[in-house]
């Protein structure tokens, strides 16, 4: 089957370059996805044209001109023959799960020295308690998903059990220390909904703080790295309870190991709020349906579902005020020698 200047045939991608023919094994083929060419000054195009984007295996790129539509169709294809292969430039979007709304795949996003996080292999969620058959499936089947990590306490492991999906090993990290509670936990929606609580920011970003600093939850945050490092093949999921604090920190400290930098790994953080948003309203409209004083919960609420640039930038700062530097924290605190570092870029990045 031809798609622009390529074709496929007999489990081969064949094109000419440098007036000679190369067949490409689709095995051989790690990610492709549709990438934006930008014309130069002396182009006479007026709009940008498309193109194919192949990497395989042996960290070759390849890129072939053609239309958006021709790309995805070849990108299915391709899919079909190569079922490992990842493919699309998520870049941290959100998984478009039936029963998960914050579940999104850091793949795509780009590292300081110029390369990306591998689509497919990182992905960060909220609890399993209720996932549906379908959006197993999808997991399993689109993204081979390999290991779970649950970052919860063992009281809200508990209360809201993942679900557990055959054939996926199951990993219980909580980095909060149940028996040293400094504060409100903010995954707990029952807390959440009770009038006598009154969460505050402050509170909110101290224990984004206590989790670098505590030695039990950086031993936590150790250990977890240490799975990322050793999954081979396939996804890694990992959860706190909605997604986004216990997570958030987790994915920071991952993407901050890869070499990403600071805005981008705030950006993929506060990403959490248009996910969670349509849970919030609904909780909202629950609240007004009881006809009583809501306001302590609806401050709750959105300490709940939503996510402040404060909380990770004091994350940031207690990291470089205590140990000087990210590199530091990675090497002293978490135990992470250069090796090891390079072990887990070069697993995950291309």
């Amino acid at each position: 089957m031809r798609f622009g200047k390529i074709r496929i045939e007999d489990g081969e991608l064949i094109f000419n370059r440098h007036m000679m023919v190369n067949n490409l094994p689709v095995n051989d083929i790690l990610w492709a996805y549709v990438g934006k060419q930008q014309p130069g000054q002396d182009d006479v195009k007026l709009v940008l044209s498309h193109e194919l984007v192949i990497v395989t295996r042996r960290d070759k790129e390849y890129r072939f001109e053609m239309p958006v539509r021709e790309a995805e169709n070849c990108i299915r294809l391709l899919r079909a023959l190569n079922p490992g292969m990842a493919s699309g430039m998520p870049s941290g979007a959100r998984i478009q799960l039936i029963s998960l709304s914050n579940t999104r795949d850091i793949g795509g996003l780009r590292t300081m020295d110029g390369r990306h996080i591998i689509p497919g292999r990182l992905i960060r969620s909220g609890d399993l308690y209720h996932i549906s058959q379908l959006d197993q499936r999808v997991l399993l089947e689109e993204y081979h998903l390999e290991k779970v990590i649950d970052l919860r306490t063992e009281q809200e492991i508990r209360e809201r059990p993942d679900t557990v999906i055959p054939g996926v090993e199951y990993y219980r990290i909580p980095v909060l220390d149940e028996e040293d509670k400094k504060g409100p936990v903010f995954g707990d929606i029952e807390e959440a909904m009770n009038p006598d609580n009154t969460w505050t920011e402050d509170q909110l970003s101290d224990m984004y703080e206590n989790i670098v600093e505590d030695l039990y939850s950086v031993n936590q945050l150790a250990r977890f790295a240490d799975i990322i490092r050793k999954t081979d093949k396939g996804a890694v999921l990992w959860h706190g309870s909605t997604g986004k604090d216990r997570t958030g920190v987790a994915t920071a400290i991952i993407l901050a190991i890869l070499g990403v930098p600071r805005y981008t790994i705030m950006e993929d953080f506060m990403r959490s709020n248009s996910c969670m948003e349509e849970d919030m309203k609904h909780m909202y409209r629950l609240l007004e349906s009881r006809k009583c004083d809501t306001r302590v919960q609806e401050q709750n609420l959105e300490f709940y579902y939503m996510v402040h640039e404060n909380c990770l930038n004091r994350m940031f700062r207690a990291i470089d005020r205590k140990y000087g530097s990210m590199y530091q924290f990675f090497r002293k605190e978490m135990l992470l020698d250069q090796k090891s570092m390079d072990e887990i870029r070069d697993r995950y990045l291309l």
